[in-house]
Formats: structure tokens, C-alpha cells, sequence
């Protein structure tokens, strides 16, 4: 933060803390409170930029608002819709209650969008429609566009949008798809997140890019990158882990590509044991049971061999 925001921020908050200790609104609309407010702003290239100003002139623009007469009150809703969005993202507590339920609504809608690509992604890969990849893609990339880095769950978004395009490449051969599957892959893995998420199906997500990316250029870098971090996938998810059967059969199918690529039998034995587990790890009734014992059989054959 530079110091010219943080004197302008120290000017800001403290007019703040007075107007609500006095609830005398006044000073918000005080000619240096908006020129130093005006200045302020330009300080910020984007309100995601910095959360913490953010806050803090969302508060002004929002107790303006609330003090406002109706249709004089437009412009100062507008602002604090805006610099509470990338509020909102990081800590949904930290914005007003009725702005917070106007967040939480566009929440919904988002998810339901999610909900509608996750479906159409289903669709794809079990009857191979093109038309459905394309409509997720787009989804996703809308999805992303409309969600800020600070976002919760940015980084999920972000590798839900990888996994579309690289599905999109294997259905088209759009080389361009899998470039950017690359690029929002990573971004996801160095996106900021909470604490809490759980790294590992991003992780496990850009392996299966760095696969396809093997198989396109047969650079071995991509497949040596791609059991790295689809091993590290495996580590973050632990027994009883509801995707750890995923994240197995992936590091597997991974090391399976890399010993087609350089003949290294030792590469080949790990693949066959993380595919036994894989399965064991798998329910019967699950939609890639079969696949997994297909692998399994096939590996335990090219052993044999």
C-alpha cells in the first residue's frame, strides 16, 4: 500500500468513526471529505486491489446513501455496490446486511450457473455432444470473468474452466483450448483461497491438462510436471477421502503415459499399484468404476508382457 493511500485511508476512516459516534452525517458530504475521497480512489487501479480501502469507502459511499434523499441516492448505491463486491468476496460479514443479501442472491444465481455447466460437462462426456461443451465453456468463462480474484472460490471456478477446456480440445482439437486450459489451470493453483480449500482437485485438474499437452506436443516436461502434481494431488487427499480413488487413478493413468513415453518399467509397477488402490479405493456403482478395472487389467497385462 502506498502512503499516500494509507494517510488519505487514516482521513477517511477517522470522518467515518466520527459521523457515527456523533450520527451526524454532515461531514460525509463535506467538500474536502470527497476530494480527499476522489483522490483516494485514484490511488486504486481496481477496488480488488486493495480489500481494506475498499471497505472503507464502501462504508462512505453506503452511509451516503442510506442519508440521501430518494433518486438523489443512485450514484452513491452504485459505488458501494462496488467496492463491497471484492468485500463481499473475501468476508461476506464485512458488508451491510441488505447488501449482503443482494450478494448472496447474485450467489445463487452464479451457482445455479455452476450447477448448469457441471450438467452440461455430464452431458459431453457421456454422449460426446459438442454443442454441450460449448455451452459450458462459455458459461465458465462468463462465470470467471464475473468473479473477483478475492473471491472464496475463485480458484475452483478457475479449474472447473480448465477441466471444460481441456475437454473442449479433446473434442475439437483446438489447440488454442488447451493453451488457456494451461494458463487458468495454473492460475487456479496461485490464486488466493482460504485456508480451508482443498488444493488437491485443482492440482489433480492440471495434471490431466499437462497430460493432454503431453500427448499434443510430446514434450516430456509436460508429463514429468503432470505426475508431479498429480502426485502431490494424492498427497493432500488422505484415506477416507471421497476423490482420493480419483486423484489414484489420475497420478496412475499419468505415470501409465509417461512409461508409453520412455519404457521405464519402474514407472510402469508404481502405475499398476496406484491403479490396484485406485479401484479398491472406488465404489462398484461409481460412473468410472469399469474404466478404472479396464486400466487396471490393461496395466496388469503390459506387466505380464
Amino acid at each position: 500500500m502506498n502512503d499516500e493511500r494509507v494517510r488519505r485511508m487514516a482521513k477517511l476512516r477517522a470522518i467515518l468513526e466520527e459521523c457515527s459516534a456523533t450520527r451526524d452525517a454532515l461531514p460525509l458530504f463535506d467538500k474536502k471529505t470527497t476530494k480527499n475521497v476522489t483522490k483516494l480512489v485514484a490511488t486504486l487501479a481496481e477496488p480488488a486491489d486493495d480489500v481494506d480501502a475498499a471497505y472503507t469507502l464502501g462504508w462512505f459511499h453506503w452511509l451516503r446513501y442510506e442519508h440521501l434523499p430518494e433518486g438523489k441516492d443512485r450514484d452513491d448505491l452504485d459505488a458501494a455496490v462496488t467496492f463491497f463486491g471484492p468485500v463481499f468476496s473475501a468476508d461476506p460479514t464485512r458488508v451491510p446486511d441488505d447488501l449482503r443479501a443482494y450478494f448472496l442472491r447474485q450467489e445463487a444465481s452464479t451457482e445455479r450457473a455452476l450447477d448448469r455447466a457441471a450438467e452440461l460437462l455430464d452431458i459431453h462426456q457421456l454422449d460426446g455432444d459438442l454443442a454441450a461443451i460449448e455451452e459450458a465453456t462459455a458459461l465458465l468463462r462468463q462465470i470467471v470473468a464475473e468473479t473477483a480474484p478475492q473471491h472464496r472460490h475463485y480458484a475452483d471456478r478457475l479449474s472447473d474452466l480448465g477441466t471444460a477446456l481441456r475437454l473442449r480440445h479433446a473434442a475439437t482439437g483446438d489447440r488454442f483450448a488447451l493453451a488457456e486450459a494451461l494458463e487458468v489451470s495454473r492460475m487456479a493453483i496461485a490464486a488466493p483461497a482460504p485456508p480451508s480449500t482443498d488444493r488437491a482437485p485443482h492440482l489433480s485438474n492440471l495434471g490431466r491438462v499437462l497430460v493432454s499437452l503431453y500427448h499434443s506436443t510430446k514434450v516430456l516436461h509436460f508429463i514429468v510436471e503432470a505426475t508431479q502434481v498429480s502426485r502431490t494431488a494424492v498427497e493432500l487427499a488422505p484415506d477416507g477421502h471421497p476423490d482420493r480413488g480419483t486423484y489414484l487413478s489420475n497420478l496412475s493413468n499419468a505415470l501409465t503415459v509417461h512409461y508409453n513415453g520412455t519404457g521405464n518399467t519402474e514407472v510402469l509397477r508404481e502405475a499398476l499399484d496406484l491403479s490396484r488402490e485406485a479401484l479398491a479405493a472406488t465404489p462398484a456403482g461409481h460412473i468410472d468404476y469399469e474404466v478404472r478395472r479396464r486400466h487396471l487389467e490393461s496395466l496388469e497385462a503390459g506387466v505380464r508382457r
